[in-house]
């Protein structure tokens, strides 16, 4: 974890100051609410706020190192394949389906 004082490990952030600080849309908050991913939350009766300990573990968690495999690709690397375009409706249409599904915080 990053070297902050307890104080600010316990410091509560709104959505929007959590966001203003990292430059991510404010809807991107909701969006990850809903699908289980971004920082851990605090639910305070309609409010939602982020606990900047918690910020900087999901931070941590998050964090890649590109020199531990190198910048050259790797034998094993998977070659990524095209996506077939001939599912695409059918996929845009339970796409559809499950944003209008989902009523998040």
């Amino acid at each position: 974890m990053s070297s902050i004082s307890a104080q600010e490990a316990e410091e509560l952030l709104s959505p929007r100051e959590l966001f203003e600080r990292f430059k991510i849309p404010l809807s991107t908050s909701a969006a990850w609410r809903c699908l289980g991913k971004g920082p851990r939350y605090v639910k305070l009766q309609k409010s939602v706020r982020y606990r900047l300990s918690d910020v900087h573990a999901w931070l941590d968690a998050n964090t890649h190192d590109p020199s531990r495999r190198g910048a050259i690709p790797q034998p094993s690397d998977p070659i990524p394949m095209k996506r077939s375009r001939r599912n695409a409706p059918a996929q845009a249409k339970l796409r559809a389906r499950d944003r209008s599904a989902k009523r998040c915080v």
